[in-house]
């Protein structure tokens, strides 16, 4: 009988049986070949920019750097009431949070102070007055929108073309109720700087 191998031990073969026997258990059998990623260290509050996108170390986290961010914080609840500390896990707490930056046990603490100092009626005018501007502004906004987007042209459910003659135009209305918009927000500051 021949005490012959019919296979040859690898070179990594032989490496790692030298290695058993030497008590070296982890070590290497082969060389690997590649490259090495370059890595900057940043240090807390860096921002830079790497393959087009921004970004920054926040709390010793590298997270992406976002111009959105300061709007998602203002209408994306916190865990925690800013005023009290509170866990903010109610429904009522999201409401109140988006109106007054804090949650509904506090906002009810708030109130409850206000009626005891006699300020509230005073709050709650001038709580109304700024919803009545912000409705104002945007109503501006959508009628100066719509002015700059009309024509003198109307389209039919046909799909024909008819141009208005005569009356007033979609400016003219337009520009009618800017003009009456304006008159009510004078009447809005107006009261405002009465409970002022």
């Amino acid at each position: 009988m021949e005490t012959r191998l019919k296979k040859e031990f690898d070179k990594k073969d032989v490496q790692r049986l030298r290695n058993l026997i030497s008590g070296n258990f982890g070590d290497n059998t082969t060389i690997q070949v590649g490259y090495d990623k370059f890595r900057e260290d940043h240090k807390e509050g860096d921002v830079w920019d790497e393959f087009g996108k921004t970004w920054t170390v926040k709390d010793g986290i590298k997270q992406r750097f976002d111009a959105l961010e300061d709007i998602r914080k203002s209408v994306v609840p916190p865990m925690f009431c800013p005023k009290c500390g509170k866990i903010m896990n109610s429904h009522h707490d999201d409401k109140f949070y988006a109106i007054k930056g804090f949650c509904y046990d506090c906002s009810i603490k708030d109130d409850t102070e206000k009626v005891r100092l006699r300020e509230y009626e005073s709050y709650a005018r001038k709580f109304q007055l700024n919803n009545v501007r912000e409705y104002i502004k945007d109503a501006r906004e959508i009628i100066i929108s719509q002015m700059n987007a009309c024509s003198s042209k109307i389209y039919t459910e046909d799909g024909d073309e008819q141009n208005i003659v005569g009356g007033l135009s979609m400016r003219d209305v337009a520009q009618k109720w800017l003009d009456e918009l304006d008159e009510y927000e004078k009447t809005i500051e107006n009261e405002y700087q009465r409970t002022n």
